[in-house]
């Protein structure tokens, strides 16, 4: 067989927070293919998450934003108005919406409805704000794709513990679409067959160019093992027995 080197060091940059492990495979006349382990490591530091808080009594505002800016993981802006926070979304687009939904001309179902219609602004998570208890209002609000409401006046540990939840969630569903866009750009540029496993061996991605060596479609790869590339029970085993793989940094797997 002949031993390639798969190693493609300008990928390591580019698909943080994963970490590229290099091999030498041994394959019975094949072609180069390159292997990506799926590892977590640390993320890049990122900016202040914004939230935008929108009701038409600034008082109001005021302390939601006063609770926020205490803890000093948060930048903060607001709007006094329905019109003037789909303002305020166009010109600095926040990562979180305060949305009060009792509001003149137009209120915060209103708000939410024109958002989730939008293809670039329908994933920002919202959470009311209600003077009503009312369960109709809490429903419609879910409806439209409110994330949560808080009753006010609200509990400034529930608004904090709200906020971060569900902060956490659209940040890291974020990171993960803009990982997968990054790392489809690289494997549909690369000229050598590429797949991305996890630590359980099951194929997350794979280029054009090892789909096309490998004769199968998509389908028949993602989300199966490792092995499925391989027709030849004799390819399998090679592969396994001789594969250990060392991560770039050093580091024991």
């Amino acid at each position: 067989g002949i031993a390639y080197h798969a190693e493609h060091p300008p990928v390591k940059s580019l698909i943080a927070p994963y970490t590229i492990y290099q091999k030498n495979i041994q394959f019975h006349q094949r072609p180069k293919l390159l292997l990506l382990q799926r590892c977590r490591t640390m993320s890049r530091a990122e900016p202040q998450p914004h939230i935008l808080i929108v009701d038409d009594i600034p008082a109001i505002s005021k302390i939601a934003g006063l609770v926020l800016e205490k803890t000093n993981k948060y930048r903060i802006s607001y709007a006094i108005s329905g019109t003037v926070a789909l303002r305020r979304i166009l010109e600095d687009t926040p990562d979180l919406v305060l949305l009060d939904i009792d509001m003149p001309k137009m209120g915060g179902h209103e708000v939410c409805q024109r958002l989730k219609q939008s293809p670039i602004y329908c994933d920002i998570p919202i959470i009311f704000l209600t003077a009503m208890d009312s369960t109709s209002d809490t429903v419609s609000g879910f409806r439209l794709g409110g994330a949560d409401y808080i009753t006010k006046p609200f509990v400034p540990a529930i608004l904090l513990a709200r906020v971060e939840t569900h902060l956490n969630l659209f940040l890291s569903q974020r990171r993960e679409k803009a990982l997968k866009q990054h790392l489809q750009n690289i494997l549909s540029s690369m000229n050598e067959g590429l797949a991305v496993i996890n630590a359980e061996n099951i194929i997350q991605e794979i280029n054009p160019k090892l789909q096309a060596l490998s004769g199968k479609q998509a389908s028949e790869l993602i989300g199966h093992p490792f092995s499925s590339l391989f027709s030849d029970e004799g390819d399998e085993q090679q592969l396994l027995s001789d594969r250990k793989l060392q991560p770039l940094n050093g580091a024991e797997i």
